[in-house]
């Protein structure tokens, strides 16, 4: 990190698109921090090929590395390294900006942040152990999905056409409904995640559905609470109002795994679009907060010391001791929708995990985005032009409201993997070709 950020990366088209977005180009250009990593001196990205150096950020990493190295154990090292950056100077210099710019952050907010280590959510999908986050973000979606897929012998149906392809939107479209009707921080919000895994409530949702024809919209939640053993009720229903609006690009993905077994999977994102970097740091602030809703009654409505339901959802596998994959992707509310169709494709079809990520995509938007403004499009599907002209008219002739995306499209998430298997005594990872994406060995 240090290297990369002395010396350099080269700049690719991935993110000069994203920086010459019409969105993000005016915030760059606001804030002098960005413009001095991003933009030439004519106040233009960067082209492609060109060194983007950062070495507000380089001074920083050696000022956190020179903590660890001053302390006698790697216990005091990184206790060092973290009271520099939420107690230390470090905070305080991330402080005096944010209020300076007219930002709430303060010191209290810093020193008193923990990182929760919890327990995963876990489901089985066939043969397979599928591990999500929990309900800090929007990782329940892909095993209630799956819990609704398992309800059909999708493994019978021809692949990616459009019996599959229906199935698996209309089942995203019912755990995005429970998403926006139950989820939210569990310190602030009670989320019933048994009966939203439940195989009762699995069947309730698969008895809603109909395979020939997709919900106008967004459908209504589920009574999960029903489902959940504790016989709270479920608060009234209120159907979101269409509305249109654009978000922002989206996130990064990073799986590891070593030679003893270890799996590393996380979702590390903070966009440096529309956050500005902290000079003399070269490290943003995070704009997540635009992942809170305004509306009074949502289960992520902004409030003090509340956490935004986020988007990062990383993901992991296993069948039983002898596999196991650490999966995600970027993609905002597309995340969980990749992730769910790499499952299906492994599972029910047998692919590989390159094939799996490589294979054609649809996603719905038939919910309301996470991000601001919060876009709601009842209806509206997108697929991959691979997947065929009469595919796609199929879907649409069912209900669907579908655009086409071209054959590989970046809104389409961008997978990686990487994980082991012992019955084939070999570690493997795997790479989308969406977006710049790599499987490096070593």
């Amino acid at each position: 990190a240090l290297e990369l950020a002395e010396d350099g990366f080269a700049m690719h088209d991935v993110m000069r698109d994203t920086i010459l977005d019409p969105d993000a180009l005016p915030y760059v250009r606001q804030w002098p921090g960005s413009r001095a990593v991003f933009l030439d001196a004519a106040g233009d990205p960067l082209p492609i090929g060109a060194r983007v150096r950062q070495p507000d950020l380089a001074r920083t990493f050696r000022r956190l590395i020179a903590a660890e190295q001053g302390a006698a154990t790697r216990e005091a090292g990184l206790a060092a390294v973290r009271d520099l950056f939420y107690r230390g100077d470090i905070a305080e210099e991330m402080v005096r900006f944010s209020n300076a710019e007219g930002g709430w952050l303060s010191r209290e907010d810093l020193a008193i942040y923990r990182v929760e280590i919890g327990v995963p959510l876990r489901i089985r999908y066939r043969d397979t152990e599928v591990y999500a986050c929990g309900p800090w973000c929007q990782g329940l979606v892909v095993p209630e999905t799956l819990a609704i897929l398992e309800r059909y012998p999708i493994g019978t149906l021809e692949p990616f056409g459009a019996d599959h392809l229906h199935l698996v939107l209309e089942a995203l479209k019912a755990a995005f409904a429970d998403r926006e009707r139950y989820i939210g921080d569990p310190r602030f919000v009670e989320v019933p995640i048994e009966g939203m895994l439940s195989r009762a409530y699995a069947e309730a949702w698969q008895r809603r559905i109909d395979p020939r024809r997709a919900s106008e919209g967004m459908p209504e939640a589920g009574d999960a609470w029903a489902h959940q053993g504790v016989g709270r009720a479920t608060e009234p229903w209120a159907a979101p109002r269409p509305s249109a609006g654009v978000v922002g690009p989206d996130t990064s993905y990073v799986a590891t795994v070593d030679a003893a077994g270890n799996i590393f999977s996380a979702t590390p994102s903070d966009a440096a679009w529309d956050a500005p970097f902290v000079p003399g740091l070269g490290i943003t602030i995070s704009g997540r907060g635009t992942q809170s809703f305004l509306a009074p009654g949502h289960p992520s409505v902004v409030a003090p010391g509340k956490r935004p339901r986020l988007t990062p959802s990383p993901g992991i596998v296993t069948r039983g001791e002898r596999f196991a994959m650490a999966y995600g992707t970027p993609g905002l509310d597309v995340q969980p929708q990749a992730m769910v169709q790499m499952v299906v494709g492994m599972v029910d079809f047998g692919l590989d995990p390159q094939v799996a990520i490589e294979a054609p995509r649809v996603a719905t938007y038939s919910f309301p985005a996470s991000s601001d403004p919060h876009p709601y499009q009842p209806g509206l599907a997108r697929g991959e032009s691979r997947l065929g002209a009469e595919t796609l008219a199929e879907l649409a002739r069912r209900g669907h409201r579908m655009e086409r995306w071209p054959a590989y499209a970046r809104a389409a998430g961008s997978l990686g993997a990487a994980g082991y298997d012992r019955d084939g005594g070999y570690l493997f990872g795997a790479a989308d070709t969406r977006r710049i994406a790599y499987a490096i060995g070593r």
